[in-house]
C-alpha cells in the first residue's frame, strides 16, 4: 500500500532534502503534490485527497493552524515539520501527534511515516485529535521558547530563562538564569 503524501513547506530546500529523504529511506511513500504556502495547500489537499501531509508550522503567508482550521473535515494524516515553534510542538505533543524537528533526522523520519502507516491500517479518525491540538494551540501560552537538542533529546528554553549563550566550537553553550547550562551542537 502506498501512502498518498503531500510537502507544504515555504522553503523549497527543505522541500528538495525532505522529498529525496522519503524517497531514499520510506518507499511506502508517493509524493503526490507540494505546496510552499498554507493557501496553496489547502487547495492541493482538496484536489489531491492525500493520506499524509508534511506541513510546515510557520509560513510567510499563512501558519499551518490556520490552514487547518480551515478544514471542516481532516480526512488525513499529519506529520509537522518545524526548525522551532514555541507554542505549537507542545501542542503537538499534548495532541500525540506526530513532529520532526529539522533538520529532520532518517531515524525519526522512517519512525513518523511508519507511526502514520499503522494508524491508517487501522482506521483510526484523526478529526477530534486534530480538533484537540487547535484548542490547545489558542489556550497554550505564547511566550517564546527555543527548542535545543541537549544529551540527545528535545529540551525547550524559555527565552527569558536565557542568561547568554557562549560559542565552543561546533556547540553553543547556554547559561540559564538559575545558573544551569545547556550544550547544544551546531548543524
Amino acid at each position: 500500500m502506498l501512502i498518498r503524501t503531500m510537502l507544504i513547506d515555504d522553503e523549497p530546500s527543505n522541500r528538495d532534502v525532505l522529498r529525496k529523504l522519503l524517497t531514499r529511506f520510506c518507499p511506502e511513500v508517493e509524493i503526490v503534490g507540494e505546496a510552499g504556502n498554507a493557501h496553496d495547500g489547502y487547495e492541493l489537499i482538496h484536489q489531491l485527497k492525500p493520506d499524509l501531509v508534511f506541513l510546515d508550522i510557520q509560513m510567510p503567508q499563512g501558519n499551518a493552524f490556520g490552514m487547518l482550521n480551515k478544514f471542516s473535515t481532516i480526512d488525513f494524516k499529519i506529520i509537522f515539520v518545524t526548525s522551532f515553534d514555541q507554542y505549537a510542538i507542545r501542542a503537538i505533543k499534548f495532541s500525540a501527534l506526530d513532529y520532526l524537528l529539522k533538520p529532520v533526522e532518517v531515524e525519526e523520519l522512517v519512525s513518523a511515516v511508519h507511526r502514520a502507516k499503522s494508524t491508517m491500517i487501522k482506521s483510526e479518525n484523526q478529526t477530534s485529535q486534530v480538533v484537540h491540538l487547535l484548542n490547545n494551540a489558542k489556550e497554550v501560552e505564547l511566550e517564546k521558547s527555543l527548542a535545543i537538542h541537549d544529551k540527545g533529546k528535545v529540551r525547550f528554553i524559555r527565552i527569558g530563562e536565557i542568561a547568554f549563550m557562549e560559542s565552543d566550537v561546533n556547540y553553543a553553550i547556554i547559561h540559564l538564569q538559575n545558573g544551569e547550562k545547556s550544550s547544544h551542537q551546531g548543524y
